[in-house]
């Protein structure tokens, strides 16, 4: 049951009734008056009637204006609110609308936190997402052609095809091709060709698209429609249209090059679009999500870099209750123990790591166990996740206890020692995302694949160099040892990152554990044996080699599995094993088998005035201890580690 908001506390607002009740914001216009009247109403949010939710950016809270409601109370407004405001009241369906700033008491702090926790709850129940993405300008009329050209279809299908597959997204990029693309000597056509590539690129610069608080907006919208001034966008034709341009960028003899991958929010428009497909019940644990997200998103608050994502919060048991009274590395520590906590798992651990420059000031006390995710992940690809199916499990799935530390920074965990790093192969041989990215964008063109795919993983040059280590380092084993396959497997990570999707495809049958075939195979397909040149043999040798389609699956595999290199190198421990570990390590390390993480941890010992602790140097791949073969102890007999 509605009610309307009377008497008047601290200031503009009414004390909301019981923590499931909403402000809702309505709206009374008058034909042929550029006036509303606005006035607060309260409700339950199941209860509500129909109302829509308003997404939009904040905008700096200098300059403003108050908002005057019926009964004489005002609320203090950004400017950028006062302008979304004057437009979404004339498209308004409903008259009722919920927008954060208004409807929430922001100077309440524990309200704040109550409603914050709802949002994903209120942006699923509202029956339209108005998206304020911004004001018209000169490429909005072009936008708006662009979307005609291709055949607008605001209830279509996405379209999730590779570039280089054939699909429902040739006719898209057949329509699109000839507005985007000119030779240089037609200069009238170039600009009008250019002109269209900046509508797509200048709209994916707007802040809108890189708002934490989009994200959720946008996924879990029942309905949504985009509003740039007075036009209105499907969702859906936006990601056409910035699907078939990323697609095009790809192609060869192209005459221009398009700036969409580079634009601003490319990404974190198509992370919004994949999430907006799956079902929450089908998204990662949390810690992982925001992990992959929220590096690409910014917000005012630090603190909602967490809150911001909520929505998703995934196992259903992870409680985690917004509080504006904590100091955002508060946040991170209390989220992390509570995903810890709930999962019995150390995964996190893979999270945490941390690029050379560390983490911005605000942050620089975060304990290493504590991912910072005000920054992007200096590792993309994990070695282990919990629902992997490559069988890792180097503490015999041992579930992590929980127990209190001395202070709130500390996480005790129990597990051993089992080996230490003799030399880290720090030559150069490291690799980051941009030369990933390179790599991939080479082999999409369909050139020098073989080449780019030897340079990434560059298997005879870290060989040499482990060799001369030998030379340089007492106490390495014997370099006659590294042999190739040993080293190939440790540098996949013995096919960490599995390829799911791509297994399904193949016509033959292919183990998700790494056997000797497989990788005879995959070792097979990086040194071009067998396969060059094999579409021109035929002949008698045609049925006893793979078909054209077979390699090419054998190429993405292993292109699949070699981005595990990023942000990692090679290192020999002192009992003469491989292991593929955060380009951060040192010799001297330790490696560590802890009870909840899927793989081994390396740390760095620490000592302080409480006694011996570690910091989280990052999770790693262990030759011969990825399935429990390091566990010489019962359960009850593991050590006792203090990790900061």
């Amino acid at each position: 049951m509605m009610s309307h908001s009377s008497a008047s506390q601290g200031g503009s607002y009414t004390a909301l009734h019981g923590p499931r009740q909403i402000r809702l914001l309505r709206v009374a216009r008058f034909p042929g008056l550029p006036l509303s009247q606005f006035e607060f109403v309260t409700a339950d949010v199941e209860q509500a009637a129909p109302f829509e939710a308003v997404s939009y950016t904040w905008g700096n809270s200098k300059p403003g204006q108050w908002l005057h409601l019926a009964d004489s109370r005002s609320v203090w407004i950004t400017a950028s609110l006062a302008k979304v405001l004057s437009h979404v009241v004339r498209a308004s369906v409903t008259g009722l609308l919920w927008i954060d700033q208004v409807c929430i008491n922001q100077e309440d702090a524990l309200e704040k936190g109550q409603q914050v926790a709802m949002m994903a709850e209120i942006f699923c129940q509202a029956e339209r997402v108005m998206a304020w993405v911004g004001d018209e300008d000169e490429y909005t009329p072009i936008l708006a052609n662009l979307i005609s050209a291709i055949g607008s279809e605001p209830n279509g299908p996405h379209i999730c095809q590779r570039i280089e597959d054939k699909g429902p997204l040739d006719p898209i990029k057949r329509k699109l091709a000839p507005l985007i693309d000119a030779p240089a000597r037609d200069t009238k056509r170039a600009e009008m060709a250019k002109k269209r590539q900046n509508a797509v690129s200048k709209l994916l610069q707007r802040p809108w698209f890189t708002r934490a608080w989009i994200f959720q907006e946008y996924a879990l919208a029942k309905s949504l429609v985009m509003q740039i001034g007075s036009s209105q966008f499907a969702p859906r034709d936006i990601d056409r249209l910035v699907t078939a341009l990323f697609a095009l960028q790809h192609r060869p003899n192209k005459h221009v090059e398009l700036k969409v991958q580079a634009a601003h929010g490319h990404q974190s428009f198509v992370k919004m679009v994949h999430s907006r497909e799956a079902s929450r019940q089908s998204q990662p644990e949390f810690l992982r999500f925001l992990s992959n997200k929220s590096g690409q998103f910014e917000c005012s608050n630090p603190r909602d870099i967490v809150y911001a994502f909520l929505g998703f919060a995934n196992p259903p048991e992870l409680k985690i209750t917004p509080d504006y009274t904590l100091t955002p590395d508060r946040v991170f520590v209390t989220t992390t123990r509570a995903s810890i906590t709930a999962r019995r798992c150390l995964d996190v651990l893979g999270l945490a790591t941390r690029p050379p420059k560390g983490s911005s000031p605000a942050f620089q006390h975060l304990p290493s166990w504590v991912p910072d995710w005000t920054l992007e992940r200096e590792i993309e690809a994990d070695i282990w996740e919990k629902d992997d199916d490559n069988g890792f499990s180097a503490s015999l799935g041992r579930p992590h206890l929980m127990e209190q530390g001395p202070d709130e920074n500390c996480l005790i965990v129990r597990g051993n020692i089992v080996d230490r790093l003799a030399y880290v192969d720090a030559g150069g041989v490291i690799f980051n995302d941009e030369t990933l990215l390179d790599s991939l964008d080479i082999v999409m063109n369909g050139t020098n694949r073989w080449d780019n795919l030897k340079t990434w993983i560059a298997l005879d040059i870290r060989l040499a160099c482990l060799k001369t280590a030998h030379l340089e380092c007492e106490n390495l084993p014997d370099p006659d040892l590294l042999i190739r396959t040993r080293l190939f497997r440790t540098l996949i990570a013995e096919g960490a990152c599995m390829p799911t999707e791509l297994l399904q495809k193949s016509s033959r049958p292919i183990p998700k554990v790494m056997d000797a075939a497989r990788l005879a195979r995959l070792l097979k397909v990086y040194d071009k044996n067998g396969y060059k040149g094999i579409e021109q043999r035929g002949g008698i040798f045609s049925g006893l080699l793979p078909s054209a389609a077979e390699m090419e699956l054998d190429v993405r595999i292993l292109r699949r599995h070699s981005e595990i290199l990023s942000g990692r190198t090679v290192a020999i421990t002192a009992a003469g094993r491989l292991a593929l570990c955060p380009a951060k390590a040192t010799a001297g390390d330790e490696v560590s088998i802890l009870h909840g993480s899927g793989c081994p941890v390396v740390l760095r010992a620490q000592p302080d005035a409480n006694g011996d602790s570690r910091i989280v140097v990052g999770q790693c791949y262990l030759e011969d201890g990825m399935r429990g073969e390091m566990v010489g102890w019962d359960e009850n007999g593991a050590s006792r580690l203090l990790l900061r």
